[in-house]
């Protein structure tokens, strides 16, 4: 990633925030076998007093107590406790699953509430192997490491005191696994861009990728319709005039579309348009008896595969209804399709940033004087 050098300041609170994220793995459990495998610590993380120090492995069955937890032995009037492995190397196993970092471990109600409090680069390497192929050009990978990297910490740090940022069933969150060889290249993208994010008006925002844009995204905000600070959408004249931009069509009956959005009948149908971009955030349809508004999200999943993308029009023929469009995906944020000619046209991962993320600066969040605007213009 190339660098130029530009001091500028941010505000303290930037830098103060926390470099960890809390993931919820269990919840509402009558109790867990948690296996520490080398020394730790115990304490309130509410008070953080010490309540317990180790130096050897411990492997005990925990449960609730009327007056707090039990853990090989009992915390009188402790109802929460953290469990800190001396070296950040050690695994800790809860109910045969391993995972590093530390435990927060609450008893709500008589039941065990258990989270893993992991480093976010840490995080990054367990999560976004799943999430990108890693046949993609090393600068692309770059880029999508930085981008999560910088939603994780949008995440973390409008949730400061939350006693957990994400649910492990809701995204699939496995725990500590070696790094299989074929997602190596990921691994080595992250830490090739440690602690680095973008920022937009001084703070992390929520960044994502899109597999083909057709030529133009829309910001965050304008798709998915919600109040936070996102940087505008981008044109790209290349993929405008290129054979790339994936043209989709197919036609459905009236009454089959009803019946997939869960309706009687369909009177009337239009579309919400972001006007910046021309892309679609939401379906209108008139029922029989009232009217229906359907995201683009939601309608993806319910004209899933037919529909690819919310860059599309409707016509009616009929009874039948003509979806065409061109792209995949959402939209949003940083092109796959784009990125990947940009890097093969010798493009790094700071012209595919600025890209797609305009407005925006590049911070390192180890040191606060390496802040570089985005600015430089990649020319096909």
């Amino acid at each position: 990633m190339k660098k130029i050098a530009i001091l500028l300041a941010l505000p303290l609170l930037l830098f103060s925030a926390p470099t960890t994220i809390k993931i919820l793995l269990e919840q509402e459990l009558p109790g867990a076998l948690i296996d520490v495998r080398g020394g730790f610590r115990i304490s309130d993380p509410v008070t953080d007093n010490l309540l317990s120090y180790n130096f050897f492995s411990k492997r005990y069955y925990l449960q609730p107590e009327e007056t707090g937890i039990r853990w090989g032995k009992s915390f009188p009037s402790i109802y929460q406790i953290k469990i800190v492995p001396h070296r950040a190397e050690t695994p800790i196993v809860v109910n045969g699953v391993e995972y590093q970092g530390s435990l927060l471990i609450f008893n709500i109600e008589g039941k065990i509430n258990i989270v893993n409090e992991i480093d976010i680069e840490d995080y990054l390497k367990t999560s976004l192997p799943s999430m990108i192929s890693s046949d993609w050009e090393l600068e692309v990978l770059d880029s999508i490491a930085v981008a999560m990297r910088t939603s994780t910490y949008h995440l973390v740090e409008n949730n400061i005191g939350s006693p957990w940022h994400l649910n492990a069933k809701e995204i699939d969150y496995r725990g500590f696994l070696p790094t299989p060889p074929q997602y190596a290249k990921i691994e080595r993208a992250i830490e090739r861009t440690k602690d680095w994010i973008l920022t937009y008006e001084e703070q992390p925002f929520i960044t994502t990728w899109t597999e083909n844009s057709a030529g133009h995204t829309a910001s965050f905000s304008a798709i998915f319709r919600q109040c936070t600070a996102s940087p505008p959408g981008t044109d790209s004249k290349f993929l405008k005039t290129s054979n790339h931009q994936n043209p989709w069509e197919f036609t459905i009956s009236k009454p089959i579309l009803a019946r997939k959005l869960g309706l009687k009948k369909i009177d009337e149908i239009g579309l919400y348009i972001d006007k910046q971009s021309s892309k679609i955030y939401a379906l209108y349809v008139k029922g029989i008896e009232n009217s229906h508004t359907f995201n683009f999200s939601k309608l993806k999943e319910l004209l899933a595969p037919d529909l690819l993308s919310n860059d599309f029009t409707i016509e009616e023929r009929g009874d039948y209804l003509l979806f065409k469009g061109v792209g995949s995906g959402h939209g949003v944020g940083l092109c796959l399709t784009t990125s990947e000619d940009m890097a093969l046209r010798g493009g790094t991962s700071y012209d595919i940033l600025h890209h797609y993320f305009p407005n925006t600066e590049l911070v390192n969040r180890s040191n606060p004087k390496s802040i570089y605007p985005l600015k430089r213009q990649f020319r096909y």
